[in-house]
């Protein structure tokens, strides 16, 4: 069950099993592949988008703050970016000629009213944008379901002398 098109839910990483706690109470795959912590490249296709390039630039600092991004990542936030770059321009589309507009049939030399093609770009890119954040848990929903571990070996004396202080009171 799970997985795409089988009519289940999607599956979930071990790693984001760990996070919500493993309510199924099913053995973990100890050996899944695990890549470094870090920002990953920038695909092509966002470098080439002004919204995407932007947006790429707003989220990898808050999901490397958030400890959940890897180098393996790239793909997956390529694709939220280029999500987001399609609704700003499919908005920016409806915004110019509105909801509906007018058409001229050529071989009828009929007009007819119909609803702006930006309409349904807009719908599917929220779509998409909606599944990608849900796997970043860039939703509140999913949010709410991770639980990241402080670091132990994180001095709270270190983040009170770096500027980072966490309020945590040390004896």
């Amino acid at each position: 069950m799970g997985g795409r098109g089988s009519g289940g839910h999607n599956r979930k990483s071990t790693a984001r099993k760990k996070l919500e706690g493993n309510r199924g109470h099913r053995k973990l795959n100890s050996k899944e592949p695990k890549p470094k912590p870090g920002a990953p490249a920038m695909p092509p296709y966002v470098f080439a988008s002004r919204f995407a390039r932007d947006e790429w630039n707003r989220l990898v600092p808050l999901l490397l703050e958030m400890k959940i991004l890897t180098t393996a990542d790239g793909p997956a936030l390529g694709g939220l970016c280029a999500a987001y770059s399609q609704l700003v321009m499919a908005e920016n589309a409806i915004q110019k000629y509105g909801l509906m507009v007018a058409d001229l049939e050529h071989a009828t030399g009929v007009g007819m009213v119909r609803v702006n093609p930006a309409v349904r770009i807009k719908s599917d890119a929220l779509r998409h944008l909606r599944a990608f954040c849900s796997q970043f848990g860039l939703d509140p929903a999913s949010r709410s379901k991770l639980s990241i571990r402080n670091d132990p070996t994180q001095d709270p004396v270190d983040d009170f002398f770096s500027g980072k202080d966490t309020d945590e009171i040390v004896q």
